[in-house]
């Protein structure tokens, strides 16, 4: 049929790397598990130290994975890195989740489902998500359940955990993508964006990701979380104004004040 844009795979899954071989394998191991096998992984090494276990990492899931491996040259940022792979992205949908994260074996069935079947007004869907440390130990669940226009409440907090998150590809190009100036909230800032762009959301109410959290190295770097916040509510100042989220221009104020 004229016009019909056909696409390789039916998601393509980002993954953004720093010097950690051992947790990313863990996430491609929960990947090769996943019930659908329509899917393709680009891992964005951001210029890890540890070639030769990244090497022996991404060879062990080749045959197993549709595996594309990309090393950056110089440290470039997680949103840099995330923005390149959907750059080379070949499905419809974009799932990111990052090196020490990864999803229950469902994860993407139930998503794709979901998003092939949604409006093409919805921009995004999300799953609800268990934040776990180090050992795997649960500490504590996020299951908001916002769905439609989600502007308002997602100028109240970001309630989407970033590795629970499948974007339209489309709606992440028009919305511009990753912010690559902000050393934090990249992900809250994009929903904004999504958001302000009209796509609606989708929640999908089940545990289907992990969220992991340590003291290992991390991909975004030495990053400054207070000027990452600071930057975002300068931002997008007159949203949270009109929408009188007063809690949050009230720490825009004395971030901004602190020296």
């Amino acid at each position: 049929m004229e016009g019909l844009v056909t696409f390789k795979h039916r998601a393509s899954v980002i993954i953004p790397t720093f010097s950690r071989p051992s947790m990313l394998t863990r996430n491609l191991e929960a990947l090769s598990s996943q019930s659908c096998k329509d899917f393709e992984v680009i891992v964005v090494d951001d210029c890890s130290p540890e070639v030769e276990a990244y090497e022996a990492a991404i060879k062990r899931f080749e045959g197993i994975l549709s595996l594309r491996y990309f090393r950056m040259q110089m440290r470039k940022g997680a949103p840099f890195c995330r923005n390149f792979g959907a750059s080379h992205a070949s499905a419809p949908f974009l799932a990111f989740v990052d090196d020490d994260d990864f999803w229950r074996p469902h994860k993407l069935e139930r998503q794709i489902e979901v998003m092939e079947n949604a409006s093409a007004l919805t921009g995004l869907s999300y799953t609800w998500t268990e934040v776990v440390d180090e050992n795997l130990d649960k500490l504590y669940e996020l299951r908001a359940q916002y769905s439609g226009d989600c502007l308002r409440p997602l100028l109240r907090e970001c309630f989407v955990p970033s590795p629970s998150a499948m974007v339209s590809k489309a709606a992440f190009l028009e919305a511009g993508g990753f912010d690559e100036s902000l050393p934090y909230c990249q992900d809250w800032d994009l929903w904004i964006r999504l958001a302000k762009c009209g796509y609606g959301f989708e929640c999908i109410p089940e545990f289907l990701a992990f969220y992991c959290t340590h003291d290992g190295p991390n991909i975004e770097g030495l990053t400054n979380a207070n000027l990452g916040y600071k930057k975002i509510y300068a931002k997008h100042f007159w949203s949270f104004l009109v929408e009188g989220e007063f809690r949050h221009l009230a720490r825009f104020v004395r971030l901004t004040l602190k020296k």
